[in-house]
């Protein structure tokens, strides 16, 4: 090979080598664009799951203390017939 082919095989193989940095900064710059955008959309996502599970929780609660206090009154209820009954 001759000096000009090898400085011209240098050019190519150095403008081969910024031309891939230029594509691999770029692509990194696309996966950060990408975690800035996923990661609050996640972590909103899991708020949003555990405060679903937090209400589900607290409205199967107060249906059973509604339940409870349902059984309270009959059986309030039912003692106070059972003591008029026994007065009458």
């Amino acid at each position: 090979m001759t000096m000009d082919n090898k400085q011209l095989q240098l050019e190519i193989l150095k403008r081969d080598l910024r031309r891939k940095k230029r594509t691999q900064l770029r692509n990194w710059e696309d996966f950060w664009w990408v975690l800035w955008i996923f990661i609050p959309v996640i972590g909103w996502l899991f708020m949003i799951i555990i405060l679903i599970k937090k209400l589900n929780r607290t409205v199967r609660l107060e249906n059973d203390c509604n339940d409870l206090r349902d059984q309270i009154r009959e059986l309030e209820n039912e003692i106070m017939k059972e003591k008029l009954e026994n007065k009458l």
